[in-house]
């Protein structure tokens, strides 16, 4: 019976997340209130994130994110993100995913939860810090500087974001074209607090 549930929530979850393709769930796993999903990419071409010319892979790097909770485990989403020798840039570099800014270690669909409950329901970054459970004050802190000079400057995504309502029990996509607009998509993974 326990090898039926895990099936079901693996199905719930595959149709939940909606990973985009080239990217597939090749794995989870569970331990002690988390849920470790193991993404894969179909070996399609690589573009280099900085030009977009087909590029050749130079390394991979085993790159790790968190992810909004699902029936009350922590979701952890991992994979191995390859690096491309562009010859057009004549650099190594990272390629982009979908679901997570460049350098961070959690999801956009993460990171708009936390924002979620730090202005909508008031909570402080400590008391956040201690509910989410297995995140710093600091990633909260760091989650807050990069999106607070962006709902600052930008009324059509503070707009998007009030309606939002994210909710770390139920199953949220990773993808986050799926609730918010493309063009607010794009600012979101654009925008730099260094640019201010």
């Amino acid at each position: 019976m326990k090898h039926v549930v895990v099936d079901l929530l693996t199905d719930d979850l595959v149709s939940a997340l909606k990973v985009p393709h080239p990217w597939f769930i090749d794995e989870i796993s569970k331990s002690e209130g988390t849920c470790h999903i193991s993404l894969e990419r179909h070996p399609l071409p690589y573009l280099c994130p900085n030009c977009g010319v087909e590029s050749p892979v130079y390394d991979r790097r085993k790159k790790i994110w968190r992810h909004t909770n699902v029936l009350n485990m922590q979701v952890i989403l991992q994979a191995t993100l390859p690096r491309v020798s562009c010859a057009s840039c004549d650099n190594i570099r990272l390629i982009d995913v979908v679901w997570a800014r460049k350098g961070a270690h959690n999801t956009i669909m993460f990171e708009l939860w936390v924002m979620r409950a730090l202005k909508c329901q008031s909570l402080n970054m400590e008391k956040l810090a201690r509910n989410i459970g297995g995140i710093y004050r600091n990633s909260i802190s760091n989650i807050s500087r990069h999106y607070d000079p962006l709902l600052d400057r930008n009324e059509g995504f503070k707009k998007e974001f009030s309606n939002l309502w994210l909710d770390s029990q139920t199953f949220i996509p990773i993808d986050p074209c799926s609730i918010l607009s493309s063009n607010i998509v794009e600012k979101l993974r654009s925008f730099s607090y260094r640019n201010y």
